[in-house]
């Protein structure tokens, strides 16, 4: 008995957001940034930049770095915002983890962020 009640929970519960690697394909980098801005914005900084998506690989339009917003450290959000200024000047693809329980289907937020080389 116990253990119906416990998958009866299990099955009424809502998943768990999991979060999820955007701009992959066949573990390749396929989205390309613009409009790479920093914002100051006094206690929770951010880094937001354009995605392109030739490839259609995520709904993403934009990737945001955020303090207080998935991100706990303003060194990760600098970091990110030098990658992503690194992918615009270079044309390098990105790849990066959305934060599911943050931002939304084309605002999305990430603490993690991977540079690549065009086919790689």
């Amino acid at each position: 008995m116990r253990t119906l009640v416990f998958l009866f929970i299990c099955l009424a519960t809502p998943a768990v957001l999991a979060d999820s690697l955007e701009c992959s394909r066949n573990s390749k980098s396929v989205c390309y940034v613009s409009y790479v801005r920093y914002f100051p914005n006094g206690t929770d900084p951010y880094v937001r930049a354009k995605i392109h998506d030739p490839k259609g690989a995520t709904s993403c339009s934009y990737v945001t770095a955020r303090l207080n917003q998935g991100t706990n450290n303003l060194l990760v959000v600098r970091a990110i915002e030098a990658l992503l200024i690194t992918a615009l000047t270079s044309g390098m693809p990105i790849q990066f983890v959305r934060l599911d329980a943050h931002g939304d289907a084309s605002d999305c937020f990430t603490n993690t962020l991977t540079l690549s080389s065009p086919g790689n």
